[in-house]
């Protein structure tokens, strides 16, 4: 699913462990028959390890189509207080070093002076949340941007509906050269939402899906560029997001993918 050294690496937090992380990767990876990995990148890596290629798959993840649904956005707006006169732009995840949020806010902060409507809402928690939050208090958007902290698996649903565009930032030093086959972006399809994504290896795939937009990581005039194409239109945006839903029921539901794994698995002699 991930690369623990670059990981590791981007978190700047006892940098010393990765290449023993890389090691048992790659170990791991020599020790079984058949390995599946999510992207590409991933697969290439553990090849330069001596991995035999031909005993690998890339098979993207899954979301839970069933349980993830889109809901009504006022309803959920209500639970968490949140006001549904505001455009609300939504993170779900891990605050993690290298899933780029400070270049999400200082971004942010230029689409802030343009739309007094516009409003960031993250949602999880992380080691990184107290940069963050310091970080929007320098750039001055303590009220234009809410950090609700950690949510249970049940109200993951409830707070990915109260996003009217869902981000996906990547820091540009991390999986920017590896690729990315991440959960939130399954769910945030599977919930029906329309996506803005840092462009990136194999996120990048999905460009020509009307449901998702990209932007160079860690530049802000490109994610504000494509930021106001997606917000631009509100029937669009609702469109965008019903064929999110569609192409998730189509492609990440999860016995799609657990299909496309059991069809590469060695056959039993």
């Amino acid at each position: 699913h991930g690369w623990l050294a670059a990981e590791r690496l981007i978190s700047g937090r006892r940098t010393w462990l990765a290449p023993l992380e890389r090691w048992l990767q790659v170990l791991d990876a020599r020790c079984a028959r058949r390995v599946r990995t999510v992207v590409p990148g991933i697969r290439q890596r553990l090849a330069d390890g001596g991995v035999e290629a031909a005993r690998v798959m890339v098979i993207g993840n899954a979301a839970d189509a069933e349980a993830i649904r889109p809901l009504p956005r006022e309803p959920a707006l209500h639970r968490y207080g949140l006001d549904p006169a505001r455009v609300y732009l939504g993170f779900l995840g891990s605050l993690t070093a290298w899933q780029g949020l400070d270049d999400v806010l200082r971004a942010f902060a230029r689409l802030a002076r343009e739309d007094a409507r516009l409003h960031l809402l993250l949602v999880g928690e992380g080691p990184c949340r107290a940069e963050l939050e310091a970080l929007a208090r320098e750039l001055g958007l303590q009220s234009r941007v809410t950090l609700l902290g950690r949510v249970g698996h049940e109200q993951v649903v409830d707070a990915m509906a109260c996003f009217d565009l869902a981000l996906l930032p990547t820091h540009r030093g991390a999986y920017a050269d590896i690729g990315r086959s991440p959960l939130k972006l399954r769910e945030y399809a599977a919930a029906g939402r329309a996506v803005l994504a840092a462009e990136i290896d194999a996120v990048d795939a999905l460009a020509a899906e009307p449901w998702i937009a990209f932007y160079r990581p860690g530049d802000a005039e490109s994610f504000c560029a494509a930021a106001r194409r997606l917000l631009g239109d509100g029937a669009q945006l609702v469109e965008a997001g019903r064929a999110a839903r569609v192409y998730a029921e189509q492609h990440f539901a999860w016995p799609v993918i657990a299909a496309s794994i059991l069809a590469g698995l060695p056959r039993a002699a």
